[in-house]
């Protein structure tokens, strides 16, 4: 019981960061051995902020028990999905190579766009929007920390790009705009 108290998220259920990274460090040893790939998927929700501010941090809650409900019904048994921050939940994809991990990150964008939170106290339907970054061991990096932040530029740069909401880390964009976690 001790164990699932530190390795899983207490609102959503599903594992938090400190297991993503734990187990992300154990799975790209694996992909090392076989020569594979693997992917990291972070998928932040649009305005969350806008809508805790509007209709209350209750409501706000539901639309990340939703979401990480709605991302583990289009995710692998394989897959390994986390809550990343406050708004933002991470995938890990074993053996998956760059164009399935793209294919899986237009599925969970598009669950999510199209989903609507209801069933809230108000009777209110909210909209729920998203914007993905994607890296991909070992093309982007090689270690847990690198991968993780070279999918977290690749989504800084989806929210700078007005119909692109999935994007895949990109060296060049690395050079030009130097992000940090």
């Amino acid at each position: 019981m001790l164990t699932n108290d530190i390795t899983i998220d207490e609102l959503t259920g599903v594992y938090n960061k400190s297991f993503m990274f734990e187990i992300l460090e154990k799975l790209i040893d694996l992909e090392k051995n076989d020569n594979g790939q693997l992917g990291i998927i972070i998928a932040e929700l649009f305005d969350l902020k806008g809508i805790n501010d509007l209709y209350g941090f209750n409501v706000g809650s539901k639309v990340i028990q939703q979401t990480a409900m709605l991302i583990q019904r289009n995710i692998r048994p394989t897959d390994i999905l986390a809550r990343y921050n406050a708004n933002a939940f991470g995938i890990i994809l074993p053996h998956t190579d760059k164009t399935k991990v793209f294919e899986q990150a237009e599925i969970i964008e598009k669950s999510i766009n199209r989903n609507v939170v209801n069933n809230i106290p108000l009777k209110k339907n909210i909209t729920v929007k998203t914007r993905i970054g994607i890296s991909i061991f070992p093309d982007h990096a090689t270690e847990p920390c690198s991968l993780i932040e070279a999918a977290t530029k690749s989504l800084s740069q989806a929210k700078n790009e007005r119909n692109s909401t999935s994007v895949l880390f990109n060296g060049e964009f690395d050079r030009l705009n130097k992000v940090s976690l």
